[in-house]
């Protein structure tokens, strides 16, 4: 027997014992004249309460305990005949008192539990009732015949979009459906705009019933998302760039069609193969060291490397790797972006190769060409200036004032007063001077300065000075071919 169990039978006990105790003091309070008469008269209400409060077992410890009591304290221990057959009804008619009651008290405990559970079921049976109402989505039942027999809350809106009600007819593109939902026996969908909000509606016939329901789902964010990544896989699609989605272990997992024209490999061949398809011999490390940044939540700009396509050949590339995240915030995978930087990189090697003959040419023919540029009142030269005037390239040439200090006492007024006139004036000028380099030499110049006009304002004055033998000394005169040519280097 239970804990719980015991804890009751004690309690009903109790209750019987209390009970016949109050049943006893009101017989010896109120019923004491009657002496041995009726010796049972208060004992039978408290049977009955002792059976009612606390079931068959009060009931009859109520029974026997008023048999005593009525035996030993009222009747003394004597019965006479009548007493003894008095005292045989009351012990039958208590037991089945306590029997009565206690079948009474387990009807209706049985009772209490049905109506406890009508009432449950009352609720859920309402609650469901209500179901349809409370649902934020439209739910719409129709007739085979598209009479419209229900909307809920949510569906009175999509009504008012049609311009229809409960009772009418629905619209005519939805008749078509549902006559295919019957006629298949299975579900339908369709997609509609209502009121600015796209919905995707399941039509489920009842077939026993003779109706259909329409369940709506409002799938307009859907639809936003999904026409927004097909309007970013367009822009994927159409660049030149090479876009590849790759895991963090280097699986590549997306491959657009402009790394298809970069690396040459079709998307089918390089989607699921590792990123070093791409890699140099013996670099594999590389492509290794960038996933380990980005994994960490770095992202890798404008990175120049070289790449290998399918043909073997080999091609200078400008990286941009930064990682992509799920809803969570984790880092997944990670997105490379690669541009085809071999035609710059040519160019740049085909400037610098030029450069390096001009200076060289330069160096030769003594010839250096500067610059004076009247937005940025700065003066640039080419390395044959710096050389001529005897300085490093620290030297910073930017005050025309300092640069013609550099010349002779003499010759620093005239070309003062020429550079003056040419900045101001746009005059150009031709002299041979004398000047004295930062290295004590005194040399002889040719210098030559030309004005460019913009919107009627001299904008530049660039020339070009030649370091010219001092036993010459003539009025060398560099031909136009090079002085219109710009030799000088910002």
């Amino acid at each position: 027997m239970s804990k719980q169990k015991i804890i009751t039978a004690l309690r009903d006990c109790l209750l019987a014992v209390l009970i016949i105790v109050i049943a006893s003091a009101i017989r010896a309070m109120f019923f004491a004249g009657l002496g041995r008469d009726s010796a049972y008269l208060t004992y039978y209400p408290a049977v009955v309460l002792a059976a009612l409060f606390g079931g068959i077992s009060a009931g009859l410890l109520a029974t026997v305990l008023s048999f005593f009591l009525a035996f030993f304290w009222i009747q003394r221990g004597f019965m006479s005949y009548e007493e003894t057959l008095a005292m045989a009804v009351f012990l039958l008619t208590c037991i089945i008192i306590s029997m009565i009651v206690e079948r009474l008290r387990r009807a209706n405990a049985k009772l209490q539990v049905e109506v406890t559970e009508r009432r449950q079921a009352d609720a859920e049976v309402k609650s469901l009732s209500n179901f349809p109402d409370e649902n934020p989505d439209p739910v719409l039942r129709l007739n085979g015949q598209g009479i419209i027999l229900y909307a809920n809350h949510a569906g009175q809106a999509v009504l008012e979009a049609w311009k229809a009600a409960v009772g009418q007819a629905a619209p005519a593109f939805l008749l078509a459906k549902i006559a295919k939902a019957f006629e298949t026996r299975s579900r339908q969908s369709i997609e509609l705009s209502v009121g600015g909000r796209v919905f995707s509606f399941t039509i489920a016939p009842i077939l026993d019933a003779g109706y259909v329901n329409l369940y709506g789902s409002d799938i307009t964010e859907r639809k936003q998302a999904e026409e927004a990544a097909q309007f970013l896989a367009s822009i994927v699609d159409s660049t030149d760039d090479a876009i590849i989605g790759k895991s963090l272990d280097g699986i590549i997992l997306s491959w657009n069609p402009g790394a298809e024209k970069l690396y040459g490999y079709p998307a089918q061949e390089a989607i699921g193969k590792p990123i070093s398809i791409i890699a140099l011999p013996g670099k594999p490390d590389e492509m290794q060291e960038i996933l380990g940044k980005v994994s960490k939540g770095e992202k890798i700009e404008y990175y120049e490397t070289e790449r290998l396509t399918r043909d073997g050949k080999r091609i200078d590339v400008s990286l941009t790797v930064f990682p992509v995240r799920d809803r969570d915030g984790r880092i997944v995978a990670a997105s490379m972006i690669g541009r085809d930087i071999t035609e710059r990189r040519q160019a740049e090697n085909a400037i610098r190769k030029g450069q390096a003959l001009l200076n060289e040419t330069q160096m030769i023919s003594k010839i250096g060409g500067w610059e004076y540029d009247m937005a940025a009142k700065r003066v640039y030269w080419t390395d044959e200036v710096y050389r001529i005037y005897g300085v490093t390239k620290e030297y910073d040439p930017g005050n025309p004032r300092q640069d013609i200090e550099f010349y002779l006492a003499g010759d620093q007024r005239k070309m003062d007063e020429a550079f003056r006139r040419a900045v101001e004036e746009g005059i150009p000028y031709d002299l041979e001077l004398q000047l004295m380099n930062a290295a004590g030499e005194k040399l002889w110049v040719h210098t030559i300065g030309r004005a460019e006009n913009k919107e009627g304002k001299v904008a530049r004055v660039s020339g070009y000075i030649m370091d010219i033998p001092s036993a010459s000394r003539l009025k060398t005169k560099l031909p136009d071919v090079i002085v219109n040519y710009p030799f000088f280097t910002k």
